[in-house]
């Protein structure tokens, strides 16, 4: 049945009524109706929808799906086409604001609005309009559920997007536990971690053998030791925990010292 899809002569088509008509027939046409799985029309369904932008035919899917009592339990039906849309249809459409906020201001009562996987996704992509968005819609508008607030921050540090990690931290509502600087580091967003190592208040660890590879991290860490700013760290190199300040001042300039050797 896939095998009739043709990207290349759907982009041959300029006419967006064609593309719509072209869209709807395959996924609602009587041959192809029976024979590919309900979630699957709906993937692709949303696959098009997300290529073309033509986010009203989020209508044609709706109203082509078996109809939903929301208020009865569900969860044993799974080939109950409308069930999977409207479980899993925001952690589809997450891929483009436009259409997330489309979704949400025209169709929210058709869609379930908790999957933390949505909030990960946007994290991951470091799309600070999208999460200032979700924040902004939070306890009342219902969005708060899209977030997990014990790993968003980790989600966010691996985006490299420092704007975005400011302003999930002055939001000052998510834990930023010890992973996270850890996260930053193992994921070289470096401009984040020299953000968190100025911005927490609560212990980290730092393995030395981690931040070789920028010296500005290691100067700042030496001029922390320095001026006894150092309590909320701390430090080991492959694991050890130095003997001593100035055993860790050592080290620390053995790295500073190492390209020029």
């Amino acid at each position: 049945t896939l095998k009739i899809l043709n990207l290349n002569n759907l982009n041959e088509l300029e006419d967006k009524d064609i593309k719509k008509l072209f869209i709807f027939n395959f996924l609602y046409k009587k041959g192809i109706k029976e024979n590919l799985k309900e979630k699957d029309k709906v993937r692709i369904g949303f696959q098009y929808i997300l290529k073309y932008k033509e986010f009203e035919f989020v209508k044609k899917i709706i109203r082509n799906s078996t109809a939903i009592n929301k208020n009865s339990n569900n969860s044993n039906n799974n080939n109950n086409n409308n069930d999977f849309l409207y479980k899993y249809g925001i952690r589809l459409a997450c891929e483009n604001f436009e259409l997330f906020k489309y979704l949400y201001y025209n169709f929210k009562e058709n869609f379930l609005w908790n999957d933390k996987l949505v909030g990960e996704f946007i994290a991951n992509r470091g799309d600070l309009e999208f999460m200032k968005f979700i924040h902004q819609n939070g306890v009342d508008g219902g969005l708060n559920k899209l977030i997990d607030n014990n790993f968003i921050m980790e989600n966010a540090v691996t985006s490299d997007s420092l704007a975005l990690v400011q302003y999930l931290t002055e939001l000052n509502i998510y834990p930023i536990s010890s992973l996270v600087p850890i996260q930053a580091l193992r994921h070289k967003r470096d401009e984040i971690f020299l953000y968190l190592l100025d911005n927490r208040n609560d212990p980290i660890d730092i393995n030395l053998n981690a931040i070789h590879h920028n010296l500005e991290i290691v100067k700042r860490i030496k001029s922390r030791l320095q001026s006894n700013q150092d309590k909320l760290i701390r430090y080991n190199f492959k694991g050890i925990p130095p003997k001593n300040l100035n055993n860790l001042i050592s080290q620390l300039d053995l790295i500073l010292l190492k390209p020029y050797l």
